[in-house]
């Protein structure tokens, strides 16, 4: 939707903005509010709470599998088998009679391969198998028994349903194509319908609304966008990624140009100043490192544990770099602020924009060195770490559409946005297996890019 936008801003041709509206409307329609039960684990059977309504888009993405009921001899309900992977990863629970008098507990794929298993032969063994550590990436499935005894031989899909989720994470970069077309509108009302632009101006404002409680305040004048403890996924209780992060403070500062709201403005402000004084170190290189999930934290025990997470254990290294793509909406964040001259109310250091210049320039495009002709794109696939130097190997992104993000030469340089330009015409025939919409939106950004490059400059 966003390439619309662009596209228009660049030519002005009225046909991109019924396009949007078109598309905006259709994707408006699918807004929904959704009872949920504010618990941790709320998936659990028999987990019990208030409830509370929550607004957005539901989406599938990492949720848990609904329970499914596993019998026992007598019939009565023996245990609960729950897959905790999205898709088609884990596709049965398994109960098999083995030789030795005991049942192997197995959970297969769908193609009833072996997953992972465990043999048990007593109740007391069954316990066991149900109270062992659940340890991100690696644990695909869980149990939760009834005391109705041992389950009963056989094979139970547990890939039939998933429990839907509204998941803020994703809410901010939805949102930012509507906030803009209502700028958009703001400037050159007659461009859309009166009606259209009050709807949707309510409709963004009453979302927006629905999750500032996941902001929590760092205790240094910044905040941390923090995952709720009722997501029926595998991140609940956790930090939000960084990509996350920046779209929703672009999401934010957008709405405060749109409405004038300063609680939108200190919002934006928090989540930049979190990331500014905890996340963005420059190296002995003087390039910028971004971290893919910055704030994210380890537990090695369920003690340590987030309020709402399942997890006995979750390892990730929080200075793991960011990908290329994953940056661009830092990129993006930044060139916002510059549109809108906000980097002072925003607390933003003036320098950032030109040490990430330079970072892009000198590292991740090569000194403008790089091959810029080969279908495989024309940027490194990540970000600088500490001891990154001009002189190491290339791997290029595996998203040949990340570098349009930088198209604009404020971001880059002016050498960069006509390599990027002639790149695009000979390499960018078709989506290379990405989603279509962002091989629109590099289309449309870069073409905006050179275009603005080209127009004559006013004196």
């Amino acid at each position: 939707m966003e390439s619309l936008l662009t596209a228009y801003e660049a030519t002005g041709n009225a046909k991109y903005i019924q396009a949007f509206v078109d598309s905006g409307t259709w994707v408006m329609n699918l807004v929904q509010t959704m009872s949920v039960l504010n618990v941790p684990d709320p998936t659990a059977p028999g987990a019990t709470g208030h409830t509370i309504n929550v607004t957005g888009w539901p989406t599938l993405t990492n949720s848990f599998g609904t329970p499914v009921a596993v019998p026992a001899a007598n019939g009565k309900v023996s245990l609960y088998a729950q897959t905790l992977s999205t898709g088609d990863v884990i596709a049965y629970f398994q109960v098999t009679q083995q030789s030795a008098g005991s049942l192997e507990l197995a959970w297969l794929d769908p193609n009833a391969n072996v997953v992972q298993s465990n043999s048990i032969s007593t109740v007391a063994g069954l316990k066991a198998f149900a109270a062992q550590p659940l340890v991100w990436g690696q644990t695909v499935g869980r149990i939760f028994l009834t005391g109705a005894g041992l389950p009963a031989v056989g094979r139970y899909q547990v890939n039939a349903n998933f429990e839907k989720a509204i998941w803020h994470e994703q809410t901010g970069g939805i949102l930012i194509p509507f906030t803009q077309f209502l700028l958009l509108a703001k400037k050159n009302p007659e461009i859309a319908d009166p009606a259209t632009v009050q709807e949707w101006t309510s409709k963004v404002v009453s979302i927006a609304s629905t999750y500032e409680n996941e902001f929590l305040s760092d205790g240094a004048g910044g905040l941390r966008f923090i995952n709720p403890q009722w997501l029926p996924n595998s991140l609940a209780g956790t930090d939000a990624a960084a990509d996350y992060i920046f779209a929703d403070a672009t999401f934010r500062l957008l709405l405060y140009e749109l409405t004038g709201d300063p609680h939108q403005l200190a919002i934006a402000r928090g989540l930049a100043v979190h990331q500014q004084t905890f996340h963005w170190q420059v190296n002995s290189q003087g390039w910028l490192e971004l971290k893919f999930w910055p704030c994210i934290v380890s537990w090695s025990d369920r003690a340590s544990a987030p309020t709402g997470s399942i997890w006995s254990e979750f390892q990730f290294d929080p200075t793991d770099p960011a990908p290329a793509e994953d940056a661009s909406f830092m990129v993006d964040f930044l060139n916002s602020a510059l549109k809108y001259d906000l980097f002072s109310q925003l607390g933003i250091n003036p320098t950032i924009l030109k040490v990430q210049q330079v970072t892009f320039l000198n590292y991740m495009v090569g000194g403008m060195s790089f091959p810029f002709t080969g279908p495989q794109g024309i940027m490194r696939s990540s970000f600088p770490i500490p001891s990154s130097t001009p002189n190491e190997p290339i791997f290029y992104s595996a998203d040949p559409w990340a570098p349009s993000a930088w198209a604009p030469p404020q971001l880059s340089n002016e050498a960069f946005t006509n390599a990027n330009w002639n790149w695009m015409q000979k390499n960018a025939d078709e989506p290379k297996n990405y989603p279509v919409g962002y091989f629109l939106r590099a289309w449309a950004r870069s073409e905006a890019a050179q275009t603005a490059l080209c127009a004559p400059k006013s004196n």
